[in-house]
């Protein structure tokens, strides 16, 4: 959910009480009022078309600047981010890779815990797979948004 959820969801709800009191029994549609109600349903209604549409352009872009930020080699090694190139030891590529992937699908974070089993350190912490690397650990990877959670940063 993000800002213009918010809004929409706002101009919805003002939407729904303007049908209904244009639908209720004392409403005379020549009336100034339910005229101006007509006419503010109307601006919302092309608020949220436009809305959408600025929506969908900024999620394209970001998309767009999401692939082109991010480049890695194909055993990720070697990543680059924002044109600044880490090297990986193997432990911290495959790190990278399973975020990487799980951004990919649409689903941006992985508990750390997770990606320690996986990775067969059950019980490590992530962070310390980059302890001898940690401006990758700063540049590259955030916490997600809940506990324990992380994602790329991007």
């Amino acid at each position: 959910m993000d800002e213009f959820d918010d809004a929409i969801r706002m101009w919805r709800v003002r939407i729904e009480q303007f049908e209904r009191i244009l639908a209720g029994p004392n409403c005379n549609p020549a009336t100034r009022y339910a005229r101006e109600l007509i006419e503010e349903k109307q601006k919302l209604e092309g608020e949220i078309a436009v809305v959408g549409r600025i929506r969908e352009a900024r999620l394209q872009k970001m998309a767009t600047h999401s692939e082109t930020l991010f480049t890695h080699a194909p055993d990720y090694r070697s990543v680059s981010l924002r044109g600044q190139r880490y090297s990986l030891t193997t432990q911290q590529a495959q790190v990278v890779e399973m975020l990487h992937t799980a951004h990919e699908s649409g689903n941006p974070e992985l508990s750390g815990a997770y990606i320690m089993e996986r990775l067969g350190t059950p019980g490590s912490r992530l962070r310390d797979t980059f302890k001898t690397n940690r401006s990758a650990w700063e540049a590259l990877i955030v916490p997600g948004k809940t506990k324990g959670a992380h994602r790329l940063n991007f």
